[in-house]
């Protein structure tokens, strides 16, 4: 429960922070703390753990208590999602995919799910709805739009990244811009959150979260750059699967800032009708619109959504009852 309660607090205490925040100078930097902020939620819930199942394993180990079942947990890496979009190698798409074409309208014909599954090369944007991944809601919901739907693959629109680059880009970060001022405030709403629950961060901790959210940075300003090569391949009208994976978020907020719009689903299958859901929190920052199970989940998710938004601007909910 004090883990809920830790997310819970500094989601309401960062989203505040934005909102009160002066942007005339720093849109950029802005623009990239609240894509990472998610993320940086996450990264300081884990070291709060990690620094709660140290300090245990310390005490047990005072008294001389067996604590090498912990050895694997305090030792684990808490940068795997970071770690994960620093080594990708997607290739280049290619006009030669004939075996990727069968397999894509053998899965439609058998799945019969409303879904046309198409290679990005083959989309026609203004007369489709692109959707980049699998939903049972959007597969309902197809059914009451007039315009096909076309399921694609969200990496195809990164196609060319790949690791080598990254890790190159990551050496040259004096070319991001850093604003120190506003960073460190940022950093400070996390410290007095986690100061109130009995943790204090040490210089190692705080070196490691300075490192961790320049890669993160510099990750975002990667794959934002590779898309926007691709300004003409946009969607117009963009479904996307969960807003949790950072590529879907990208996508979400250059189609947006094109002028397209931008729908998503509720993939949480009745988990967001909690008293401690933080769904709002993922998932409705980049959308226009947000499709959930019932008007039940509409009311709910509007309530839910009060504290937990960057803007006073809530997408438009409904559902497909």
């Amino acid at each position: 429960m004090k883990v809920v309660n830790l997310y819970q607090e500094m989601i309401k205490d960062s989203v505040s922070y934005f909102k009160h925040l002066s942007t005339k100078d720093d849109v950029e930097f802005y623009e990239h703390l609240k894509i990472i902020n998610l993320y940086f939620v996450l990264k300081m819930a884990d070291l709060y753990q990690k620094k709660i199942l140290d300090a245990s394993i310390s005490k047990a180990q005072s008294k001389n208590i067996d604590v090498s079942i912990f050895d694997s947990k305090i030792n684990q890496n808490s940068n795997k999602y970071l770690d994960m979009i620093k080594d990708r190698d997607w290739p280049e798409l290619s006009k030669h995919r004939m075996f990727r074409k069968l397999r894509n309208q053998i899965a439609t014909r058998v799945r019969n799910d409303g879904l046309v599954r198409c290679d990005l090369r083959e989309v026609d944007f203004s007369r489709s709805i692109i959707l980049t991944g699998v939903n049972p809601l959007a597969s309902r919901f197809s059914k009451k739009v007039v315009k096909p739907v076309s399921l694609v693959t969200l990496f195809d629109f990164f196609s060319g990244a790949n690791s080598t680059d990254i890790n190159e880009m990551l050496k040259r970060s004096e070319s991001e811009y850093f604003n120190t001022r506003i960073f460190n405030e940022y950093v400070q709403i996390f410290t007095n959150i986690l100061g109130g629950y009995g943790v204090e961060l040490s210089s190692a901790d705080f070196s490691e979260i300075y490192d961790w959210h320049k890669d993160f940075s510099l990750c975002v300003s990667y794959y934002q750059k590779l898309l926007q090569k691709r300004t003409s391949s946009l969607p117009k009208n963009l479904w996307t699967s969960s807003a949790g994976i950072l590529w879907n978020k990208i996508l979400a907020i250059e189609v947006r800032r094109q002028g397209g719009l931008v729908t998503g689903f509720d993939h949480a299958e009745g988990a967001t009708l909690t008293t401690e859901t933080i769904f709002p929190f993922i998932e409705f920052q980049e959308v226009d619109t947000f499709v959930t199970h019932s008007e039940t989940f509409v009311s709910y998710l509007k309530d839910a959504s009060e504290h937990q938004l960057y803007t006073s601007n809530c997408p438009a909910i409904t559902s497909v009852k």
